[in-house]
This record gives C-alpha cells, structure tokens and sequence, in this order.
C-alpha cells in the first residue's frame, strides 16, 4: 500500500511491487528469498526493496489488469531517470503476496502493442481483496491507524497512482472512506500566524505549543490564566459580541492546540544500530519541524518552576 500525497490528495492505495531483494535488519548483503513468515513478522525488521509496476485493464470492464512493462517513478515524472525516483524500500509487514498468470498476447479485438507481451497479468478481485487485507492491518478502527499509515509509502505522483483506466480515468484500488484522522489537513509553515483557541491571542505556529502548554498547565493546576482573563477583559470593555465562543481546554489535551480529539503518535524506527524516534499527528496546528531532542540535553539544568513563575 502507499499514501498518496501531497495531502491535496489524501489517498490511500494500492500499489503492486517488482520485488528485486530483501534487507534483513542491520544486515548490509541483501538477499534474493525470503520466507513469509519472517516478512510477516516485524521483529525482524525486513526490508522490501523493489519496484512499483504501472498497471492497464485489459478489457473495458476492468475485470483483469496487466503490466504494461513500465515502471512508476515515487516524484512526478520529469527527465531524470535516477534509481531514487524508481527504487523503493517497504517494510516486509506490508507486503502481501500476488500470484499473476502469464499472458502472451493481447486479448482479441484490443489495440494493445504485441510488443508488450509476454506480461503479468492480476484480476481485479484478487487485487481489491489484498487492499481490504493490508487496510485492516493498519488497524482503521483504532488510534494506531494514524502512526500506521504514516509508515506507509509516501509518493508524490498523481498520474501514476492510483490505477486508474486509461479511456474515462476512472480510479481503482484506493480507500473510499477515510477515518476522520486521516483526511488531509491544511498544512502551516513555522511562521504561520495562527488564532490560539483559548485567549485569541496570534501566535506563530513554532510557538505555538509554548502557548498552548502555559493554558494547560494553569487549568491543570487551577492556577488563573491572565491571557484568558485579559481576552475577556478586551471583550467586555469594547462590547463586542463574537459568534464564535473561546474553546475549552480538553480533558486530554493535544499539545499542539490544546483542544480534545488530536491523534499523535510517536514512531520508532530502527536505523543501523541506532534507533530514531519520530512524531506523526492529524492536528492542525501540528508542527513537522518540532526538535524534542536537545530537551533531554538540557533537561538536568532546567530549574523547576511554578505555573505562577516562581521556584519551587
């Protein structure tokens, strides 16, 4: 499966890889086998390194899809033919197995190229039941999906994925119905001016959680939050009456916006003999550049101190 990008799209796909070899954890020689219960199991850490294949009905209806013997790049086509933009590594645990049948000439009546021939070819049940299998392992009813589906396979090529026919452009083998979590949310840069939820005061989106954990930790501990009280102060000295009322904090806030219902999830991915961890959310005020690993740098010489700003 990949995820379609850029979040303009937002879909989840099918895609059917060539594989070329396996990379087994930390091992640096690849391997040309590998048995599909060590694919399946994610201890292991098997990587899939191949090709994405681009994909035809052979016949009007869709009923069955061969390969057309090309390849479909990760970026939008352009000039340069590099190994990058063809070459991709999946884990193994999204890997399922097909089984083509080999066809060697077009079927009767079809202007297809011989010179195709002989290809692959995958029948569209076989095909729509492997997306609903890898799609229920991404755990869709379940706060996982959102850390899941961001290990998925990003590509950022419209007109290759989805398959989609090539007369009327109809798309196949994609998810219809997204959970709210994943449906693509507009995206801000670092200097992003954006509207705090709870005192309307404008704060670049880099900032943001600084603001946003000072209202938690003073609703938290009961402490009186002067921003707030200050925003109504405004409000009630100008008179003005808003349609839109300020926001509660959640029960279990989001630490990027404070409010209830924000999905993050923290990855962790093995690189060499390191492990790296990255953060993944569906918020809106998500920042992507957020740098949490100097904290623990200096977490040993930051002295307590009080939601009211004194020591403790």
């Amino acid at each position: 499966m990949t995820w379609q990008q850029p979040w303009c799209i937002g879909k989840i796909c099918l895609s059917v890889i060539e594989v070329k070899e396996f990379l087994f954890g930390t091992d640096k020689v690849s391997h040309v086998t590998a048995a599909l219960d060590d694919l399946e199991d994610i201890s292991k850490s098997i990587k899939v390194i191949g090709q994405i294949i681009a994909l035809e009905p052979s016949t009007t209806k869709g009923d069955f899809w061969e390969w057309t013997r090309d390849y479909i790049s990760v970026h939008t086509t352009n000039d340069q033919l590099t190994c990058q933009q063809y070459v991709v590594e999946i884990p193994s645990f999204f890997i399922h197995p097909l089984a083509p049948s080999i066809v060697d000439k077009p079927p009767n009546g079809s202007s297809t190229d011989c010179k195709r021939y002989p290809t692959w070819q995958l029948s569209n049940v076989d095909l729509q039941n492997v997306l609903d299998s890898l799609w229920d392992s991404l755990e869709p009813d379940t706060d996982r999906v959102v850390g899941n589906a961001h290990l998925l396979l990003s590509i950022k090529n419209p007109n290759g994925l989805p398959y989609h026919h090539p007369t009327d452009g109809t798309k196949y083998f994609f998810v219809t119905s997204l959970p709210d979590s994943l449906k693509p949310q507009e995206k801000h840069d670092a200097n992003d001016k954006l509207t705090c939820h709870f005192c309307r005061e404008v704060v670049k989106l880099s900032k943001m959680r600084n603001h946003v954990r000072g209202h938690i930790m003073r609703n938290l501990r009961g402490a009186e939050d002067a921003k707030i009280n200050a925003y109504w102060k405004r409000r009630e000295k100008a008179a003005e009456q808003e349609q839109d009322e300020l926001q509660q904090i959640g029960e279990n806030p989001c630490g990027f916006c404070g409010l209830d219902g924000c999905l993050t999830s923290l990855l962790e991915k093995k690189a060499g003999n390191s492990i790296k961890f990255t953060i993944t959310s569906n918020c809106p005020y998500y920042y992507e550049r957020m740098q949490y690993k100097h904290w623990l740098l200096l977490t040993s010489f930051i002295q307590p101190r009080r939601v009211d700003g004194s020591n403790f």
